[in-house]
């Protein structure tokens, strides 16, 4: 197995190993600490400002089909808001300059950069 040697590892750079600046990371890192905050008011407003959006377990399941049908309905509902709103996070200049770009700092991206952006990007979707 050969590994990085320590001469030419990234983050002897002041970079990840995904390219990214210092200054960056740090942007990245309040962000993703207002993702978790955002994530949680929202949850717990949902909660008490609602009543029933999470309803309680109940003995009496619906039948079958109509879970499978809500289960496909969800999905392709949620597949096509997501794609369209990810589209206008890349078309419209002022969504990909404030908010969309910071996903894109990775130059050689992997899997968990997935949701390293911008707090309103992960709140959005």
């Amino acid at each position: 197995y050969r590994i990085q040697p320590p001469r030419d590892h990234a983050l002897k750079a002041k970079k990840d190993l995904c390219g990214r600046e210092a200054q960056e990371l740090e942007v990245l890192h309040r962000h993703d600490r207002m993702t978790l905050l955002s994530q949680f008011a929202l949850n717990i407003g949902l909660y008490y400002a609602l009543p029933g959006y999470y309803p309680a377990a109940s003995d009496l399941a619906p039948p079958l089909l109509e879970r499978v049908l809500r289960l496909l309905g969800n999905h392709y509902v949620l597949s096509f808001g997501m794609y369209w709103m990810h589209r206008s996070l890349h078309v419209v200049p002022q969504l990909w300059e404030h908010i969309h770009s910071y996903h894109h700092w990775a130059r050689h991206p992997l899997s968990r950069n997935t949701y390293q952006d911008h707090w309103l990007d992960n709140f959005m979707n």
